[in-house]
This record gives structure tokens, sequence and C-alpha cells, in this order.
């Protein structure tokens, strides 16, 4: 008999599409769950992380920016895995998931 799901045997694997803010926070949150083994990919066609925290808020906001420590603390955890830049879905007849980490 297989190991019941989210057990250390068998962890839940989350895909979770988007590594801006709500995208870690949402990693996060399932890492941290103490009952509940989980893995975590995050995907993103940007080649950086951290969406617009990064590119969009301008140097004089240091504070704001501050927040990349958090998700780099989150990256660091076991059980998260980072795939950027990778293409999830393309524009087909059918969509399809693109060998995301090739």
């Amino acid at each position: 008999m297989s190991d019941p799901p989210g057990s250390a045997g068998n962890p839940l694997r989350v895909a979770i599409v988007g590594s801006g803010p709500a995208g870690f926070y949402a990693a996060e949150h399932l890492l941290k769950q103490e009952s509940t083994a989980v893995e975590v990919d995050v995907f993103d066609r940007l080649p950086t992380p951290f969406g617009l925290v990064r590119a969009g808020v301008a140097p004089d906001h240091p504070k704001i920016k501050s927040v990349i420590r958090v998700y780099e603390k989150t990256a660091a955890r076991d059980g998260f895995r980072s795939c950027v830049p990778c293409r999830v879905f393309q524009r087909r007849r059918s969509p399809s998931i693109v060998n995301p980490c090739s």
C-alpha cells in the first residue's frame, strides 16, 4: 500500500505559475505546513523571479524592494524548485505543457 498524499514518502506536488509576489507568498504558505509534506515548482516565462517587485519598483523605494529577501528565504527552503524562464502553455490547436524545465 502506498503512503498517503502529503506524507514524507508521498509529498504533495504543487505547480505555481508566476514567480511574482502572489506566487512566492503561495509557495511560502504551502512550504510552512508542518503537518503536510509539500514540494513546490514555480514556473515563470521571465528570466528573473519576483515579478514587478524586481522590475517595476523604483530604486528609491528600498523598503518595498526589501521584500525580495523574504522571497529568497522561501526559495532556499527544502521542497522549492524554480523553473525560469519557461513557457508553460503555447498557443496551439490544443494547449499543452511544453517541457518546462528542459
